[in-house]
């Protein structure tokens, strides 16, 4: 669906869980598309080569950090996205530009993760990691609190 000049909204529905391109750049900042999986969602919904994502589910990518982008494209569904560039090109649809395509790089994986995208991911699980820690001490702390109160009440 076009939004503006050259902004469209496309979504990733529930079963949509590799979507199927690579980046350049990282929110706060910039971030175009490099490279689009054959076969992939990306694909099947005209993501091309030099899309610049602009926003995620109503957050503009300006707004968020490197970690909130990993955690909405690899664990939010449905999941709205909204590009800039040139009309996307379902597949069936017209052909992307020449150049656009890099089928002859088999060995690379257009899903894999890179390794910003894996540092952000450790970054949101030790924040997990750190949150629970907490819980499970102030848990003991209740614990100790109601085996404390329980000693006064029984040596009444």
């Amino acid at each position: 669906m076009q939004l503006g000049n050259k902004e469209y909204r496309l979504l990733a529905g529930p079963q949509d869980w590799r979507l199927g391109f690579k980046t350049r750049g990282k929110p706060p900042k910039q971030v175009m598309v490099t490279k689009i999986g054959p076969g992939s969602w990306a694909e099947h919904a005209g993501v091309l080569v030099d899309h610049e994502i602009i926003a995620l589910n109503n957050q503009l990518i300006k707004s968020m950090t490197h970690a909130e982008y990993v955690r909405i494209t690899t664990e939010v569904r449905p999941m709205e996205m909204i590009v800039f560039g040139d009309k996307p090109q379902p597949k069936g649809g017209a052909p992307a530009e020449a150049g656009t395509s890099d089928e002859s790089d088999d060995d690379d994986d257009a899903t894999s993760l890179s390794s910003e995208d894996v540092e952000a991911l450790k970054e949101m699980i030790d924040f997990h990691l750190k949150d629970n820690g907490k819980l499970t001490e102030r848990l003991r702390e209740i614990e100790q609190e109601y085996a404390d109160h329980e000693k006064c009440f029984n040596s009444k």
